[in-house]
């Protein structure tokens, strides 16, 4: 005959303490439940008043069918291959953002430092630049500036003028050496390209003596001639 296994004290108690959990964690799961139940029995109520306030905006707006579809339309939109792809390369620039600002101020820094280098008085340069830009802060208040840029910009001509005097300037800096007297200035004028520039400069002073007339002459009064 098989012997019976004797049965220990501490038996009886492992398994009191063990429904005890249980009972515990019965009385738990029933405290989730009734709170669950305690929502859905006011869900109804929550939902009554979301659609009343829903209804109310929707009232007071009485455009909510077209900015439902413009809301559609914009998700459509925005979640179109081509959207993503912008958006996933601006998300890519803000993320290289430190790397990018940090590469320009060492290529700023590499600028000051050859600058510096080749005679640039760096702590001039602010003060220099912030005058020139007041200085065209004050230039682009003149009232005729814009027709004249206007008029300038439209004639090719006027440009190729500029570059040709400029070219012209440089050259006659480098290859002048000394003085010329009067009679140099009597031999020069023989010379036909010598007298085309001294007919352009002379009808230019004609032409720019009457324009000064014709603004002067308003500004003299009744009586004076």
């Amino acid at each position: 005959m098989l012997e019976k296994t004797p049965r220990r004290a501490g038996d009886g108690r492992d398994v009191a303490a063990m429904l005890e959990r249980i009972d515990a964690r019965l009385e738990r799961l029933e405290q989730r439940i009734d709170a669950m139940a305690s929502v859905a029995d006011q869900a109804p109520a929550i939902v009554g008043t979301t659609t009343d306030i829903f209804d109310e905006w929707a009232r007071e707006r009485g455009d909510v069918d077209q900015r439902l579809r413009e809301l559609v339309a914009l998700l459509d939109r925005a979640t179109e291959p081509k959207s993503l792809a912008a958006l996933r390369h601006g998300l890519d620039l803000v993320v290289a953002a430190p790397d990018m600002v940090a590469t320009f101020c060492d290529i700023a820094d590499e600028v000051m430092v050859d600058a510096a280098e080749r005679g640039v008085d760096i702590s001039r340069l602010g003060h220099s630049l912030r005058d020139l830009a007041l200085a065209v802060a004050r230039m682009a208040t003149v009232p005729h500036l814009p027709n004249i840029i206007e008029d300038v910009a439209g004639t090719p001509a006027i440009w190729h003028l500029i570059s040709e005097a400029r070219s012209a300037m440089l050259e006659a800096a480098h290859e002048t050496t000394g003085s010329v007297g009067p009679m140099g200035m009597f031999k020069a004028m023989r010379d036909p390209r010598v007298k085309r520039s001294v007919s352009l400069f002379v009808q230019f002073a004609k032409r720019f003596g009457e324009r000064i007339e014709k603004q002067d002459r308003p500004q003299l009064g009744s009586g004076e001639k």
